[in-house]
């Protein structure tokens, strides 16, 4: 309330809309985007939420690569339902969290879409 009297409401109403119009131009570079729909708003918002990340390649050496690249060398490699297809688990910071990602890979060739 102060600042309104000393600077008069014209004044920072005028200061507060160029505010306004400068977060504007900087979400509008994509650098730290406004969530255009309450679907993408919910999924900033919920990141905290994120445990657990499930990431699957095509290939069972393209998942023993890619987990070998993002843990440094410290994934730990377990058996699957398939002998082929080796599941991969390590610890990686992501959306500013530390999630427990989970890589596998898949046999076979998508061949329609239900």
């Amino acid at each position: 309330m102060l600042i309104l009297h000393l600077l008069g409401k014209s004044s920072v109403r005028s200061r507060l809309s160029r505010i306004r119009l400068q977060q504007r131009f900087f979400w509008g570079t994509g650098i730290g985007r406004c969530p255009d729909t309450p679907q993408e708003a919910d999924m900033i918002r919920n990141r905290t939420q994120i445990k657990r990340v499930l990431c699957v390649a095509e290939k069972n050496d393209a998942a023993k690569g890619i987990s070998e690249i993002m843990s440094n060398g410290r994934a730990r490699r377990r058996e699957g339902m398939s002998k082929f297809n080796k599941i991969y688990e390590f610890e990686y910071h992501l959306f500013g969290q530390n999630v427990t990602v989970t890589m596998t890979s898949v046999s076979g060739h998508l061949l329609g879409l239900e």
